[in-house]
Order: structure tokens, then sequence, then C-alpha cells
């Protein structure tokens, strides 16, 4: 394997989007919370919701191995292969997820991420039906305009991480630049309405 090949690889698995949201979703709350309990709480709702929840779904959904044994499936192979699946996933964990936060009176920046990622993977979802959008890019996409419209222009170089992810998912032959290109646009269209409807696009520091 060729040193460029290695890089992408470990590129592609630090941004995976199973658990890049999630990592980026509790920094928020940190930065959110007014008290350690309160992050705690908060923490809680979005590692189950997001992180234990999906992983048992796919596990239950993973084929057998010859020995009787399950082995859970690459989150990101299985949505591949089961677009559909984007869909479901989102609305029974997901959708509780924002509904309970909200309930609970959590940070506006921190539900208005959520939201995002949830309309940008239904609107993947469907699209992938029919073509093969890049839902990692997407995710990636989502998440990097969202930390920038909370923590502020000071920290604008992350924009860099999107054309990085990018280059890495087309050196390792997983997208074509026209599957990449659809997974951004997408995001960033759905992203920008998403935290606009918030009010975040104008209170960038």
């Amino acid at each position: 394997m060729s040193r460029s090949a290695t890089v992408a690889r470990v590129i592609s698995a630090v941004m995976h989007p199973l658990f890049l949201p999630t990592v980026v979703l509790l920094l928020v709350t940190y930065a959110k919370s007014s008290s350690l309990r309160e992050f705690l709480g908060r923490a809680i709702i979005i590692l189950f919701f997001l992180a234990v929840l999906p992983l048992i779904y796919i596990y239950l959904k993973s084929p057998r191995a010859a020995s009787g044994a399950k082995r859970i499936q690459d989150p990101v192979a299985f949505f591949r292969k089961h677009p559909r699946e984007i869909c479901f996933v989102g609305i029974i964990f997901v959708l509780p997820c924002i509904l309970l936060l909200v309930f609970l009176d959590a940070p506006s920046p921190l539900v208005a991420t959520l939201v995002a990622l949830l309309a940008t993977s239904l609107a993947l979802a469907l699209v992938n039906m029919f073509y093969r959008a890049s839902y990692h890019l997407a995710a990636t996409t989502t998440l990097v305009i969202a930390v920038v419209l909370i923590w502020g222009w000071a920290i604008l170089p992350v924009l860099a991480v999107i054309p990085i992810v990018g280059w890495a998912l087309y050196s390792l032959r997983r997208h074509s630049p026209g599957q990449l290109a659809t997974g951004f646009s997408l995001a960033l269209i759905i992203s920008t309405a998403s935290f606009y409807c918030f009010g975040l696009l104008g209170n960038i520091q």
C-alpha cells in the first residue's frame, strides 16, 4: 500500500460519519453547558441515541458468519448498501434525541446541529435510492459548517477538512468527483438552511 493510500485511509477512518458527529456534538454540548451535571446529562442522551442504538441496530441487521457468530458491519458500508435504512435510523433514533433535548431546553446550536445532520441524512438517503452521493463527505461538511458557526472565524481553517476528506475518498476510489460534489452540495444547502432557521448564520464572531 502506498503512503498516500495509507494517509487517505487514516483520514477516512478519523472522519468516520458514525463517530465524528458524536465527537462534535459532545464538544458543542460541553461548550454550551453551564455545569458538569448539565453536560453529562446531555452527553448521555447523545451517546445513547447516536452511538449505542445505531450500533445495536447495525449489529442486529448484520449477517451471521459461518461459525454462527455475528460480526458487526462497517456502518458506512451498511448504509451505502441500504440507503433506506438511514431514513429509518434517523427517524427512530435521531428525531427522538432532538425532541428530548428540546424538551430539556438544550442550547440552540446543539439542536441546530442535530437538525442539520438529520435533514442532510434524510436527503442523502432519498438521493441514494437512485444515485450514490457521498454521505461521508456530506456529514463532514455539515459538521464543519456547524463548528465554524458555533466557534467563529478564528477556526475558519477547519474548512480545509472538507477537501481533505474529499481527496481521501476519491483516492480510495470510494466515490467519483460527481458523487463527492453531490454530497457536498446537498449538505451545504441543507445545513445552511437549517442553521439559518435557528438564527445562527448572523452570529458568527
